[in-house]
Order: structure tokens, then C-alpha cells, then sequence
């Protein structure tokens, strides 16, 4: 069985927010349900955007290239982060938005978010 490959970093800033990685990511039309939360940086140097959407408050974390990661918890006072493919982070962020007042264009807005990500983004570690 194969191991996750961990990332482990920090918050290294939350007063300039950096929408850019958001945008490529959802598209336009979504980024108004989001909140800027934090910028990570990773010991490996890698930097990347936490944003928080309103209705589901689950976080989508994006770097600039379309990467995204996944927080996986905390372990000797450092925080894990591993890099998932982006529509499936796309989807875990925004899967249960259905269940909270989202209307249909929304979620037309979604599938298409993943249809991209799917079709245009790095979407596997390593890409």
C-alpha cells in the first residue's frame, strides 16, 4: 500500500488576500461565495491560498498552478497538507452546498468548476 507524501508548513500570512489561485480554480462566478482565510507555506517552499466557503465552511486550498491540497492534520506542532487532484477537491468543498440552499445555476457553476479542473488544471500530484 502506497504512502502519502505529506507536505508539512504554516500560516505564513492572513492580511493580503490572494484571490488569483481562487479565480483559476472555481471561475469567477464562484469566488463570491468565498472567504479568504490564510496563505500556507510549506518546508518545502511551496505557497498556497486557504479560502473558506460560506454556506458549506468547508476550505479549498489552492496554490497559483491550480494545485490543490488537502489539510490532513496536525503532527509535531507543524500542519499536514497533502496535494489531491483538484476537481476532487473542488467536489469535497462543495459537495454538500446542495443540501444547503444552493440553487440549480449554482450548481451548474460547480460541475462546471470540475469539468475544467478536470479538462484544463494540474489535477494529480506530481503534474
Amino acid at each position: 500500500m502506497a504512502h502519502a507524501a505529506y507536505l508539512f508548513g504554516g500560516i505564513v500570512q492572513y492580511d493580503e488576500p490572494r484571490w488569483e489561485p481562487l479565480e483559476l480554480a472555481v471561475g469567477e462566478e464562484l469566488m463570491e461565495w468565498f472567504m479568504w482565510m490564510f496563505e500556507v507555506r510549506t518546508t518545502e517552499h511551496r505557497c498556497f491560498q486557504a479560502y473558506k466557503h460560506q454556506a458549506t465552511r468547508r476550505y479549498l486550498h489552492v496554490d497559483h498552478q491550480g494545485r490543490a491540497y488537502a489539510f490532513r492534520g496536525e503532527r509535531s506542532g507543524r500542519d499536514r497538507y497533502e496535494q489531491v487532484p483538484l476537481p476532487d477537491a473542488i467536489e469535497l468543498a462543495l459537495c454538500s452546498w446542495k443540501y444547503l440552499g444552493a440553487t440549480a445555476d449554482d450548481l451548474a457553476l460547480v460541475d462546471a468548476a470540475i469539468d475544467r479542473a478536470r479538462d484544463g488544471l494540474p489535477t494529480d500530484p506530481g503534474e
